[in-house]
């Protein structure tokens, strides 16, 4: 179906649910980073899966495919035509696949953000072991 929006209206409607979006995913993915819990995992997920879901939206790629090869007088705006376009490429796939993709992302990063080295049996914080390596007169300890 033919559409009559300009290349401004479709940053202008992006934007507009992008962006608190956008927002609301990057403070729970921060706030997974910091915490390591599984309810800080499970809503960065979920917001990750929903945003990425905007891009795969097949009729919204093809509008912006459309618009993008009409092409825009300004640079900046041709540039961001670009980038969106290249985003919305990337998320091009079934949507039960950008959630397998955002569950083994969300996996990785959970062990990440909870790994502890093991100093003498015990789980040990990184400034710790910072500490250790940098101020412990023990080479047994430091090679451990």
């Amino acid at each position: 179906m033919p559409s009559n929006r300009t290349l401004e209206d479709f940053l202008e409607s992006h934007l507009a649910l992008i962006v608190p979006l956008n927002r609301e995913c990057a403070l729970a993915q921060w706030e997974h980073a910091q915490t390591g819990s599984e309810a800080a995992a499970a809503r960065a997920a979920e917001l990750t899966t929903s945003l990425l879901t905007i891009y795969a939206n097949p009729e919204e790629f093809a509008e912006l495919g459309r618009l993008r090869e009409e092409g825009a007088a300004d640079p900046r705006l041709a540039r961001q035509t670009d980038i969106l376009y290249r985003q919305y490429q990337a998320a091009q796939m079934p949507v039960e696949a950008l959630r397998k993709l955002v569950m083994l992302e969300t996996e990785v990063a959970q062990e990440y953000t909870n790994f502890r080295a093991t100093v003498r049996g015990e789980p040990t914080p990184d400034n710790a072991v910072r500490g250790i390596l940098k101020d412990s007169r023990d080479l047994a300890l430091r090679e451990e």
